[in-house]
């Protein structure tokens, strides 16, 4: 948890570049304007009136609207300085229904079994290796009760950024590789990034994360291409450079089957 007694105010959120807001610590960006699965969230979290979380929440574009809508939210960020403009960022009467958690999803947080109504994850667990991923879905699924939502965004393999790795995604998932879009080094196919993002990006496709959401329990309600608005070409990629989904866990435990 940050102390909020301790948060300066002399931090600023940094200027939007074509509607993407870079992050402090070189983890991407943060989209200005909600994308349409995170408008989704945001109104659910709203028509709900429950706890929900928002993870890699940095400073706010989501969480703040959906605190707006009346929800009790969970601010989830790896760091502390996107929280602390997040909070300041905040307006005051709302400050009571924020929660801030600093650390590393899925390792460093913790809540308890079907606490949760929903859950939102854009643009932050494709940095994880395929391990974490499938820790992370386990865990969110935990977290939510029956019902619960999950509001999921991944960069995909066919993204123009990393067209120069598309071949190599192609030869991995043909041989059956379990996670092709796996780069180690993506400073190198998008080195015009370098220091922007981390090295390490998954780009995951449709079977991927179909095989992920059903796997672990999910039923899939919603899957598509979104774009993210106003950005760079790079980014857009013929409308098929991200994914977006919207999972629930079912209303039903296995012992009522």
């Amino acid at each position: 948890m940050i102390n909020h007694k301790h948060i300066s105010k002399d931090n600023n959120t940094p200027p939007s570049m074509n509607g993407l807001v870079p992050t402090l610590n070189q983890y991407g960006y943060m989209v200005e304007t909600p994308l349409p699965v995170s408008q989704k969230f945001i109104q659910y979290a709203g028509e709900t009136k429950g706890l929900v979380l928002d993870i890699g929440a940095a400073y706010g574009a989501v969480a703040i609207p959906a605190l707006k809508k009346g929800a009790t939210v969970i601010a989830n960020d790896l760091d502390s300085r996107h929280l602390e403009i997040l909070w300041e960022n905040t307006p005051e009467y709302l400050q009571k229904n924020l929660r801030l958690v600093e650390g590393k999803f899925p390792d460093a947080v913790e809540f308890l079994p079907s606490s949760l109504k929903a859950v939102h994850a854009a643009g932050v667990l494709h940095y994880l290796p395929g391990d974490g991923i499938k820790k992370a879905f386990k865990k969110i699924f935990n977290m939510l009760e029956l019902g619960g939502k999950f509001f999921f965004y991944t960069t995909a393999p066919y993204i123009t950024l990393f067209s120069k790795y598309y071949p190599i995604y192609l030869k991995k998932k043909a041989a059956g590789t379990e996670w092709p879009g796996l780069m180690k080094n993506s400073w190198f196919y998008a080195p015009h990034y370098k220091g922007c993002i981390p090295k390490r990006i998954n780009l995951l496709d449709e079977d991927i994360i179909t095989h992920l959401f059903i796997s672990t329990g999910f039923l899939i309600e919603e899957m598509e291409y979104q774009s993210v608005q106003n950005a760079p070409q790079e980014f857009q990629s013929d409308g098929k450079g991200f994914i977006a989904v919207v999972g629930k866990k079912p209303n039903y435990t296995k012992s009522q089957i």
